[in-house]
């Protein structure tokens, strides 16, 4: 059996055993991971999906929903959404379709600021990172390459 305090159960396992279900488990953990970068990041006032959504753009410069959508490996109606609230913010504009080769869709790009905030950002996501890391007393590498088995495995199913 696995201590969790009732405090911290989720609607999906109130009336299961922690041993009952990986799903809700991983969930859990990946609950508490996302809160916890999501604190560190608090200063800049990012979370976790706003800085991840800013450093691929980062990276790619400028993209379209659709090619920042497979970037991320998400899908383009929920990004869409994650994009609008950041450029309400002014981390992210709009910038003339002539950059893309499709015409009809808009690229994004960070703005000066958007680019400030992540430079700033960078670092505490960086110590969030490593506490983390500490936190798992040397199994980071580890638990990061069964995650990854485990997704390649699902994915693989899935397509079955």
């Amino acid at each position: 059996m696995f201590p969790l305090a009732e405090a911290n159960m989720r609607v999906y396992t109130r009336f299961m055993t922690l041993t009952e279900c990986l799903c809700a488990r991983l969930r859990l953990a990946a609950s508490a991971t996302t809160d916890f970068y999501d604190r560190a990041l608090a200063p800049t006032g990012l979370t976790l999906t706003t800085y991840r959504l800013l450093r691929h753009l980062d990276r790619l410069d400028r993209a379209s929903i659709t090619r920042l959508a497979h970037s991320m490996e998400l899908d383009r109606s929920t990004l869409g959404r994650n994009v609008k609230l950041v450029e309400k913010r002014g981390l992210v504009k709009t910038v003339p379709a002539t950059v893309l080769k499709d015409k009809r869709q808009t690229a994004y790009q960070l703005t000066a600021d958007g680019a400030a905030v992540l430079a700033r950002a960078v670092p505490l996501w960086e110590q969030a990172q490593n506490d983390i890391a500490k936190m798992s007393e040397g199994e980071a590498p580890a638990l990061l390459a069964a995650l990854d088995r485990l997704t390649q495995r699902l994915e693989n199913k899935t397509h079955e």
